[in-house]
């Protein structure tokens, strides 16, 4: 076997790509051509998994612009991958002028896209478009329509007809990422744009600014507000600068007239660049700027954790993502941002989210980059690790994150969280059950000790043999018998009814969970005497099935048959624990 059979096959396209593209640059923006197929793999990768369809994106350019032929790329990365470069290979009439030849090429290649039935090749001309006008926006926005005169094709009309074809031709990918990002590019450089838009929402005037402001056109876009102003009067205005491009001191300077004028004035989707230029002149400090979240996808995306509030999706395999289950949890992100920073400077190992994006289809996430660990859930299930292991790893981290005290103006206090769980309880409990429930939570004493709140085999990780928590929105202080409630819910309390349920959430059967639960216990109290650990346990049981019946209660269960089955059970736990309970400490 040769050293190139040896190779994946897009290890060897990579190599081929790099090798024909050497020392080339990009005649529109005078970057290295191999920047442009590496960044049309990527696109391609978000879509599919098939590594000849990659392969193909790194040399679907190479035929064209490269001098390499398809009898090499057959030769090297085999007949589907050369089948799949020469689908975006146009044809060439080397006896006339480009610019001549413009349409007839783009007709003919545009043909063989509408008529193909490969969602492979619907992929691959998606991602070449998709980088190509990713970096004809970056210039457009500079130069406008003169633009399109270095190119063969210099009538702006012929070149939105072109691009538009292709987002036509490969709409059956249009519920992708990709496909969405790449329609609105090209409406954002060919569609008819109207510097100034409003419409009331809310009772709320929302302007939206498309273009350029500069000191050119300011004045007619002051004046064209104020129309809108006089038309649309309210007490408070949203300027919407999602399709705004790029603004001066000029645009500045109307923000401040606009703000001036109605005090109740806010930004919304303002876009990195321009963010910037906001927050560098003091603008995010006089008034309310929400900045523009990128849309990213987690469609079969891998799930490798889950706590309390959301789930962490893998993206790559350097990024993660933690979407939120509250659709709207702008404010949750921030906090949890900021309870992770002070985590890690106490000292607790911890990931802390670089960027808050959207999620398409709904919500938002928090993005942590370059974490390539795996959840000790992953470890289990793949025999990387076992029960022993992982539960001394889990108390070694649990004890640190015991052992620092916080300030409970940053985190809050869990006795409280609790009391409140009992409390709703009251009218659900015999009233000398609520009472010694509350009196018991009350007798905690106060405790300035971090406590997780949601830790379990999910929400930690092992990166480069450290271990990592990557959930902290959950973070509190208080005495470690919160902590153990909450862990016994995860390994047991949520799947008391029905064992299936610690399978589908964590993905260890319930006799696996009951012995990670009961090891970790043991550990971490230091002793193998049962008697000692089931005392620790039922007072575990005793603020954990609190917090199951209450959260049961509040998902409706009152009125479903697996709903009042968990309630009962509750009740049941609680009714045999309560009276002999005499203190939650130990």
């Amino acid at each position: 076997m040769t050293d190139n059979q040896q190779k994946s096959v897009l290890d060897r396209a990579v190599e081929m790509s790099v090798n024909a593209y050497h020392g080339l640059v990009r005649n529109k923006d005078g970057t290295p051509y191999l920047l442009h197929p590496m960044e049309v793999a990527v696109i391609a990768s978000t879509l599919t998994k098939d590594e000849e369809v990659l392969a193909a994106a790194m040399l679907h350019d190479a035929v064209e612009d490269a001098g390499i032929s398809l009898r090499e790329i057959r030769e090297i990365c085999g007949k589907r991958v050369a089948e799949l470069v020469e689908s975006e290979t146009e044809e060439k009439y080397p006896d006339k002028p480009a610019a001549e030849t413009w349409k007839i090429r783009k007709q003919e290649s545009l043909d063989r896209l509408r008529d193909c039935n490969s969602i492979e090749i619907k992929i691959l001309w998606l991602a070449d478009k998709l980088s190509n006008v990713r970096s004809f926006y970056r210039i457009w926005k500079d130069r406008g329509d003169e633009f399109w005169s270095s190119f063969n094709q210099a009538d702006p009309a012929q070149q939105a007809w072109y691009y538009r074809s292709v987002a036509m031709f490969t709409e059956e990918l249009n519920e992708s990422l990709a496909w969405k990002e790449y329609s609105r590019i090209v409406e954002l450089i060919f569609g008819e744009k109207k510097p100034v838009e409003g419409r009331i929402e809310n009772g709320k005037l929302v302007i939206a600014l498309s273009g350029k402001i500069d000191s050119a056109n300011s004045q007619e876009i002051l004046d064209q507000i104020e129309k809108v102003r006089a038309e649309l009067p309210a007490d408070a205005i949203i300027l919407d600068f999602d399709q705004l491009l790029y603004t001066t001191s000029a645009g500045l300077r109307i923000i401040l007239h606009i703000k001036k004028a109605v005090p109740d004035t806010r930004i919304v989707r303002a876009h990195p660049d321009i963010y910037s230029i906001l927050e560098m002149t003091g603008f995010t400090e006089m008034m309310e700027i929400e900045k523009a979240y990128r849309v990213i996808s987690i469609r079969d995306c891998e799930i490798i954790g889950q706590g309390a509030n959301g789930k962490v999706y893998r993206i790559d395999p350097d990024t993660i993502v933690k979407v939120y289950l509250d659709s709207d949890a702008l404010p949750e992100i921030h906090r949890e941002r900021e309870l992770a920073r002070a985590a890690f400077v106490a000292g607790v190992p911890t990931a802390i989210p670089y960027d808050v994006v959207r999620i398409e289809g709904g919500g938002f996430g928090s993005v942590f980059e370059r974490l390539s660990a795996k959840s000790f859930a992953k470890l289990l299930t793949s025999g990387e690790k076992t029960v022993d292991e992982l539960a001394q790893m889990s108390v070694d981290l649990l004890n640190l994150i015991h052992s620092k005290t916080v300030d409970p103006n940053v985190m809050p206090d869990m006795k409280a969280v609790a009391l409140n769980w009992a409390d709703f309880l009251q009218k659900y409990l015999p009233q000398e059950l609520y009472e010694k429930l509350h009196a018991l939570i009350d007798a905690v004493p106060q405790d300035l000790h971090m406590v997780h709140g949601d830790y379990h085999l999910k929400n930690v990780m092992l990166q480069d043999g450290e271990t990592l928590l990557i959930d902290m929105d959950t973070l509190c202080h208080g005495h470690p018998i919160f902590e153990l409630a909450s862990m016994f819910n995860a390994y047991q309390g949520y799947c008391a009814v029905d064992h299936s349920v610690v399978e589908s959430f964590l993905g260890i059967p319930y006799d696996t969970a009951r012995e990670f639960w009961r090891k970790s216990l043991s550990l971490y109290l230091g002793t193998t005497d049962e008697a000692r650990l089931n005392e620790v346990e039922n007072k575990a049981k005793v603020i954990g099935f609190t917090r199951i019946m209450r959260r049961s209660i509040r998902r409706n269960g009152l009125n479903t048959k697996e709903g009042i089955l968990e309630i009962e059970n509750c009740k049941k736990v609680l009714s045999e624990l309560l009276p002999v309970t005499d203190s939650l400490l130990f």
